[in-house]
């Protein structure tokens, strides 16, 4: 067993202090996290597929949903029920206060701007292309921009943020691979895909939903693996925002 680390912050929150139009006319994307999920299902009409170009969620109802446990979950408990059994869950409350308090954008580009990471900007072919960005270009534009930061997480961010306690068992800690920051404003999704290790993702500001679909059903969704055969992760080419 391996262990992903993965901090959201993504802020999907509206801040009064952002302007409604800047860089050159640009609106700021809708940060409004209110929206329904799962979503209700319409009834489609006759001789149309339940979910025709439609985002992913809107072809069925969920089987169930992840079982959710509180923050004061022992490590050995969490460990027996979720990841020995590879069973997904949520666990609720878990709070950075360091990072909760201070992570605004002013901060962070004052503090952390000179640092370089690989941003993901969209293209107008739906494909997300890797640029090499200093934080505080980044913190600037991502409020505009289809843009969304997904990289491991500098040093120095790292004293800001706690590790939860249902991974501070020894025989968990010692599997944590790396821990990653994922940070993007307004609606924003991810493809398909899945991955060789576990993933545990942290939720320091606004919203994020996972749709979870059974390993059995890799070919119905295409799933292959990247970047390497026998790598043990892929993803799929279903296109999740209008599935066809």
């Amino acid at each position: 067993m391996f262990l992903t680390l993965n901090i959201l912050f993504a802020f999907f929150i509206q801040f009064t202090s952002l302007p409604t139009a800047n860089l050159q006319g640009h609106f700021v994307k809708d940060q409004g996290i209110d929206h329904n999920f799962p979503p209700e299902i319409p009834k489609p009409p006759k001789g149309v597929p339940a979910g025709h170009l439609r985002p992913l969620g809107y072809q069925k109802p969920a089987d169930s949903k992840a079982k959710s446990f509180g923050p004061s979950i022992p490590p050995d408990v969490f460990f027996d029920r979720c990841i020995s059994k590879r069973k997904p869950c949520s666990i609720t409350d878990i709070y950075h206060p360091t990072a909760q308090a201070t992570w605004g954008d002013k901060y962070l580009a004052k503090t952390f701007g000179e640092l370089n990471f690989v941003v993901l900007v969209k293209q107008p072919t739906q494909e997300w292309l890797e640029v090499p960005m200093k934080f505080h270009t980044f913190l600037k534009k991502y409020h505009y921009e289809d843009w969304k930061l997904q990289s491991p997480i500098y040093e120095e961010l790292k004293p800001h943020l706690t590790i939860p306690l249902p991974i501070q068992c020894p025989s968990v800690l010692q599997n944590l691979q790396f821990v990653s920051l994922w940070l993007s404003s307004g609606p924003a999704s991810s493809p398909l895909s899945y991955d060789s290790n576990d993933q545990l993702h942290c939720i320091l500001a606004g919203r994020a939903d996972f749709i979870l679909i059974s390993e059995d059903q890799q070919k119905t969704f295409h799933m292959e693996e990247v970047p390497y055969k026998n790598w043990g992760a892929g993803r799929s080419s279903l296109n999740v925002d209008q599935v066809n």
